[in-house]
């Protein structure tokens, strides 16, 4: 069961988020104005993705819940065994002891400790339909604790 929950994560956080509030890296000279960057704080690429290109997107935003209360999750370490728990509400940050980053909170934990895992799908930048029969919450793990 460890080793599932570990390689769900992992995946998770590797695909389903991304650094939103990082500026990506300066645009080298020989790419287009039109691409985007598309990466995390590992690294990405630039891209040009043409709405006419795509019948449907969505974005994910990866969600646990702690002690009860709701977080964005951030990053998984597998060599440390942590996950790592983000909000930007000081009251709930002062509540679990979390580090103020100065616009957000952190904490990492044991993946152990998380109650549930859940994704967030949403409309994406593009202003696309949703594909067909994608759940706009989909559950990925629940602490079966008795």
């Amino acid at each position: 069961m460890k080793k599932t929950l570990i390689y769900i994560l992992a995946i998770l956080l590797c695909f389903g988020c991304s650094s939103r509030n990082k500026k990506p890296p300066e645009k080298p000279k020989d790419v287009p104005h039109a691409a985007k960057w598309y990466g995390g704080e590992d690294g990405g690429a630039w891209y040009i993705v043409k709405k006419s290109d795509i019948k449907n997107s969505y974005s994910v935003k990866t969600k646990g819940k702690y002690k009860g209360d709701e977080f964005w999750l951030w990053s998984y370490n597998e060599s440390r065994n942590v996950i790592g728990l983000i909000t930007r509400d000081s009251e709930l940050a002062k509540k679990h002891n979390f580090l103020n980053l100065s616009d957000r909170y952190i904490k990492e934990i044991n993946p152990k400790e998380l109650d549930s895992i859940w994704e967030e799908r949403s409309k994406s930048e593009y202003d696309l339909p949703l594909p067909k029969g994608i759940e706009k919450k989909k559950m990925i793990y629940q602490n079966d604790i008795s």
